[in-house]
C-alpha cells in the first residue's frame, strides 16, 4: 500500500506546483519559475515572509505549508482587495489572511485534481504563522520542498508527511 500512497503524494505535489502556477500567473499576472526540488535533513523548518499552514487527509496525509516573500504578499493584497491597508498591524493582519486565502484557493483545485468516487482529499482551515516561524516537524516525517519564483518574490511550498508516504515521491518532472 506505500506504493499507492506515493504514486498519491506525487499526484498532489505536482498538483500543487501546477496549481500555484497557474494561480500566479492567471490571477495575479506574474511570469513564474520553479527552483529545483529540495530534500531537507533538519528537523526545523523556517518559513519566510507570510505563512499559511492548511493539513491535508483522506487520500493523502500531510502538511502544506505556503510562504509568501513580502512584496509577493502584497501583490496578492492589493489584487484581491484593491488596496493595502496603511495601518501596520491591520497590514500585518490582511497579509497572513491574503496567504491564508489564497493557499485555500490552490489546495481546494488541487483536492478536485485529485477526487475519485471513492476517495477524496480533505483539508483543513488555513492557520497563519504569525510570530513563530521555525518549527519542528516529527522525527518520522520528510520535509520537501520547492520554490515557485516571481519578479515580486518567491512562494515557497513545504511538504510534510509521514517518511512512509513521501520517501518514494518522484519530485522530477
Amino acid at each position: 500500500m506505500p506504493h499507492d500512497h506515493a504514486v498519491d503524494t506525487t499526484a498532489l505535489l505536482r498538483s500543487v506546483v501546477r496549481r500555484s502556477r497557474e494561480y500566479l500567473a492567471q490571477h495575479l499576472q506574474l511570469d513564474t519559475t520553479l527552483t529545483p526540488p529540495e530534500r531537507h535533513g533538519d528537523p526545523v523548518l523556517t518559513l519566510h515572509g507570510h505563512s499559511a499552514l492548511i493539513s491535508l487527509g483522506g487520500r493523502v496525509n500531510m502538511v502544506v505549508i505556503a510562504s509568501f516573500d513580502p512584496p509577493l504578499a502584497r501583490h496578492v493584497l492589493q489584487v484581491e482587495l484593491g488596496e493595502v491597508p496603511t495601518d501596520p498591524h491591520e497590514l500585518a493582519e490582511s497579509l497572513g489572511e491574503a496567504a491564508a486565502e489564497t493557499a485555500n484557493v490552490i489546495l481546494g483545485h488541487c483536492t478536485a485534481d485529485l477526487a475519485t468516487d471513492d476517495a477524496t482529499v480533505t483539508l483543513s482551515p488555513p492557520l497563519v504563522a504569525v510570530d513563530s516561524q521555525r518549527f519542528r516537524r516529527p522525527g518520522d516525517s520528510v520535509h520537501l520542498s520547492v520554490a515557485v519564483d516571481t519578479p515580486l518574490g518567491a512562494m515557497r511550498l513545504a511538504f510534510i508527511g509521514p517518511t512512509s508516504t513521501l520517501a518514494l515521491v518522484a519530485l522530477a518532472d
